[in-house]
């Protein structure tokens, strides 16, 4: 293409967004790779397209070769200057007659020899005239060959396509996609006016016309019609997404418009449907969340009003303990079971105020860089007590990742669940052996490791319940079944999960998944 006015042509639409027709213009092409360029003669359109804020972003050709007809049109107009050279040649020569005749009968010969050339002259004129018109034939029938393949292509193609033709905008070709949104109705040979009537009252027959009178194409995105898809149908409400370009006849003007258009009412349904379910679901989401925060201040109140109740229990209990005198044999075994009953309710009562606090400051923790080994340390050391009663042994690697990103207050209950759990279960025939670790995902997604030499349980059987609410698998001491609760939330509220092996009389590992770097 390099020298050729296709480059400046392109860049001329380009920058002013004026279309360019071209009437039978050479281009040579290298068409057989062969290097040799061709000399090929098309008929093009050069039609700006517009993005949806109406700026050119692109340029659509539509063209189709007609080399043939201008060959076989050069051939016949060498073909009549070869003619007129033969008439004038025949004139001359009809000169040399007249000149001949007056010289008759002194040179009958040459008038001989003229009449034998005259008549191979016009023998040779007149094959020639047929074989040029043999060619004009074939060129004719190329052309109409073209018409019926590019009528074809736009019958057969898979998206709906139309072209109005002349101001009434007739229906001059509608193809089976397009027919079918209105099987019921006959379009071809129709103005718009006539065949779908219904649609001159709305805004896209002004489009129609805009189009048709400027020239410039249309594009329509979910666009509502109403109109009857059958004549004796109901109104409807019907979306297409569609392109209106003007068509050009040879001498430039506008004398139609070609309609490219595809259905898309169920995708525009579809989605109000959903909509629709979004703002019920986020009405319903809404409700919830009030509900559960009715729930909390209930529990939260329930909590703090029982924590006194319960205190002066407990004093009362020691004062009677202190004081009383029993006689009763059994006294001391009901003494007891009334003071685990009491711990049991003071704990509980601890545990649910302690979970109404996680909801509560739920995304107020500002987000830290903790270094994993102090805070581990420190951890450690406020349960010394328990630390030197079963004489357990902590390895602490953070060596994969000694810090993380993450709100501290957070982590520090993480861990301390975690590792209070493993010294309180413990295995009765051994110290407790706890490691204290991290890892990384192929991903880079860092894990806490919490694993022990413990009890271990048995999670075919609990594993379901592992992380609910008030559920122990122990029972030989005493706790509330809040820990691995609160730890399980507050490890979801990060963006996180949590794995756990264990295998009953061996120990367990807890695998802590965190979005933390």
């Amino acid at each position: 293409m390099q020298g050729q006015p296709i480059f400046d042509l392109l860049d001329k639409v380009y920058q002013t967004g004026e279309p360019f027709h071209a009437t039978e213009m050479l281009v040579q092409l290298d068409h057989g790779n062969s290097g040799t360029l061709g000399h090929n003669y098309y008929n093009f359109i050069y039609q700006p397209t517009h993005n949806h804020k109406g700026d050119i972003d692109g340029i659509q050709v539509f063209a189709y070769e007609v080399t043939a007809q201008v060959v076989a049109r050069l051939r016949i107009e060498a073909s009549e200057q070869q003619q007129r050279v033969l008439n004038e040649e025949l004139a001359a020569a009809n000169e040399e007659l007249q000149a001949a005749n007056e010289e008759i009968r002194s040179n009958n010969d040459a008038l001989f020899s003229a009449q034998l050339a005259l008549r191979r002259l016009n023998q040779e004129l007149e094959s020639r005239v047929q074989h040029r018109t043999r060619e004009l034939q074939a060129a004719q029938a190329e052309a109409e060959r073209q018409r019926a393949r590019l009528e074809r292509l736009f019958m057969q193609a898979p998206g709906a396509i139309c072209i109005l033709n002349g101001p009434e905008l007739v229906y001059e070709l509608v193809n089976p996609a397009y027919q079918r949104f209105f099987p019921g109705r006959r379009l071809l040979g129709l103005p718009i006016s006539e065949a779908i009537p219904e649609l001159t009252q709305q805004s896209v027959w002004q489009i129609l016309q805009r189009v048709y009178q400027t020239g410039e194409p249309y594009e329509g995105n979910e666009w509502l019609i109403r109109a009857a898809r059958t004549d004796d149908g109901p109104m409807e409400d019907i979306y297409f997404n569609f392109v209106y370009q003007a068509r050009h006849g040879a001498d430039g003007t506008i004398d139609g418009i070609m309609t490219f258009a595809y259905e898309v009412t169920e995708q525009v349904v579809a989605r109000n449907q959903i909509d629709e379910a979004n703002r019920e679901l986020s009405t319903t989401n809404q409700q919830l969340t009030r509900i559960n925060q009715d729930l909390d201040n209930f529990v939260y109140t329930a909590s703090h009003d029982l924590k006194q109740p319960v205190n002066n229990m407990a004093g009362i209990f020691e004062e009677l303990k202190r004081t009383a005198t029993f006689h009763d044999p059994d006294a001391p075994l009901l003494l007891g079971m009334f003071e685990s009953a009491l711990t049991q309710i003071h704990n509980t009562v601890g545990g649910l105020a302690e979970i109404v606090q996680v909801e509560r400051y739920h995304g107020q923790l500002s987000t830290d860089t903790v270094q994993l080994l102090p805070l581990t340390q420190a951890i450690i050391q406020s349960m010394h007590h328990q630390v030197a009663a079963s004489g357990a042994v902590f390895t602490l690697e953070f060596d994969e990742v000694p810090t993380l990103d993450f709100a501290q207050l957070s982590l520090q209950s993480i861990l301390y669940n975690l590792l209070s759990n493993a010294l309180k279960y413990a295995h009765p025939d051994r110290p407790p052996l706890i490691r204290v670790a991290t890892e990384r995902t192929p991903e880079g997604m860092p894990i806490l490791v919490v694993q022990d030499n413990g009890l271990g349980m048995d999670l075919a059987r609990y594993g379901a319940d592992l992380f609910q609410m008030f559920r122990r698998f122990h029972d030989h001491v005493h706790g509330t079944g809040v820990g691995l609760y609160l730890v399980n939330r507050l490890v979801e509220q990060a963006g996180g999960r949590i794995v756990v092996e264990s295998t009953v009389g061996e120990g367990t590992t807890f695998r802590v998944y965190l979005a933390g770097k």
